[in-house]
């Protein structure tokens, strides 16, 4: 047991992914709630738990997108992750959030609509993206945002 974990473990650290490190800068969601594109990363495979992995369909990948989120008003502020998509500049196409995570070393599945309080939270925001393309754009409410 005690080497399946250290397995398990072991397999995650040693995903095969490319991390991109972003220009942190700062984008509006709504006048009270800004978020910062913090880390992009591409994978060939997710680990869902239970010692099980996921993998997109031959010619794609997943792109995991942290996001941290701040909300600066006293109330609550809803956020619809569904309002994101990763844009493909060579074919115009826009894909979709396929699901969101949290972030951290283990993360767990969230949901595609977030309650914000005041304060910050991160969520990891996954696409299904095709596989030789680098993802450039992330569109939210038909406003392109450059990922550097």
């Amino acid at each position: 047991m005690k080497n399946q974990f250290k397995t398990t473990i072991l397999l995650m650290a040693l995903c095969f992914c490319s991390n991109l490190t972003v220009f942190a800068q700062k984008h509006n969601y709504s006048k009270s709630v800004s978020f910062k594109v913090e880390k992009i990363k591409e994978n060939t495979s997710l680990a869902t738990g239970n010692q099980s992995w996921v993998s997109p369909s031959r010619g794609f990948k997943f792109v995991s997108i942290t996001l941290a989120l701040t909300n600066d008003s006293e109330t609550p502020e809803a956020i619809d992750f569904d309002n994101f998509h990763l844009l493909n500049s060579k074919t115009k196409t826009k894909h979709k959030v396929e699901f969101v995570r949290t972030a951290g070393f283990i993360q767990f599945p969230a949901a595609l609509k977030l309650s914000i309080n005041k304060g910050k939270k991160k969520r990891v925001l996954v696409f299904i993206y095709p596989e030789f393309d680098t993802p450039r754009f992330l569109s939210l409410n038909e406003n392109s945002i450059e990922l550097n």
